[in-house]
């Protein structure tokens, strides 16, 4: 069982508590239980009674609560802090094995500590870095490429063919073949029911810390920056390119090789068939700016 004490939670955060409770699991602001880790974004008087309620409770406060609450860690992002606890300190990952009903091809190089769910295709020379997780029935084909880190998970399909023709003079359609793989940096998540599809010549490419909601489709050549996030049911059609932190909301699409701008944030539904700049938020069908997602900050 993992658990950690109130005084190191404290003392990971740069602070002191003289408690000797232990913390085993989390639990909700609106139910908490002993020993367990809970957090508020707010600070009220309700909240301060809950937390004076459960002295067996951990509990992560903002700025604004008083000093010298015995069980109550002031940090300024309460809700960030709680995910870092989480996991460094109470996060049970699975045990590294293969399942005897996945199937692995030749020349796979699997790294150190690597988890493959149930049913799982790992095509010929697939490589998979340390620390990953892929989850029941996914499928990487070959010229799969996964740094360390990465989760994949379940009926998720990867480095398929991409959907594109030639056509000849009679009409006859003549599939492209793709040949350029898919590579992924460290940290990536991806979610179930996801396909992402495999580069014409060049590989698509999912950059580090990139996170891929259920339910995304992500087509040939495309190439998503840094710490972006993709958010379900979203399209990302072939040749697309979406710049570091940058928020594609639900059921988007995003069409003609557009480039999305660093930080720049989709809105939920929008058809995206231009270039979008750095920063801008966009919505609508057609896409259309509707202003700044950091209006503070200044342009790059």
């Amino acid at each position: 069982m993992a658990k950690v004490s109130f005084a190191e939670v404290a003392a990971s955060c740069g602070q002191h508590l003289e408690s000797r409770n232990i913390v085993t699991g989390v639990s909700a602001l609106g139910a908490p239980q002993d020993h367990t880790l809970a957090f508020a974004k707010t600070w009220n008087g309700q909240i301060e009674h809950t937390v004076r309620a459960h002295p067996k409770t951990l509990f992560l406060v903002p700025d604004a609560a008083p000093e010298g609450l015995p069980n109550a860690v002031r940090v300024a992002n309460p809700r960030l802090v709680f995910a870092r606890v989480v996991r460094d300190y109470l996060a049970t990952g699975r045990e590294a094995t293969v399942s005897p009903t996945a199937f692995v091809g030749e020349d796979v190089v699997l790294g150190d500590g690597v988890h493959v769910g149930h049913f799982a295709v790992l095509d010929d020379g697939v490589v998979v870095g340390n620390g990953c997780f892929i989850g029941h029935h996914a499928v990487l084909e070959t010229g799969c490429v996964l740094g360390e880190r990465v989760r994949i998970g379940s009926h998720t399909s990867i480095g398929g063919p991409g959907f594109g023709f030639e056509v000849e003079a009679d009409g006859t359609p003549i599939r492209i073949p793709h040949q350029g793989g898919v590579t992924i940096g460290n940290d990536v998540e991806i979610g179930s029911h996801v396909t992402i599809a495999q580069g014409t010549i060049n590989p698509t490419v999912l950059s580090d810390h990139v996170k891929i909601d259920d339910a995304v489709f992500i087509a040939h050549n495309v190439t998503v920056g840094e710490g972006a996030f993709i958010i379900a049911g979203a399209e990302v059609s072939g040749g697309v390119t979406i710049g570091a932190r940058a928020w594609i909301s639900p059921e988007a699409t995003i069409i003609n090789q557009a480039h999305i701008g660093d930080d720049a944030l989709v809105g939920l539904g929008a058809a995206v068939v231009k270039d979008v700049a750095p920063g801008d938020v966009v919505a609508g069908v057609p896409a259309k700016v509707l202003g700044r997602r950091y209006p503070d900050r200044t342009p790059t």
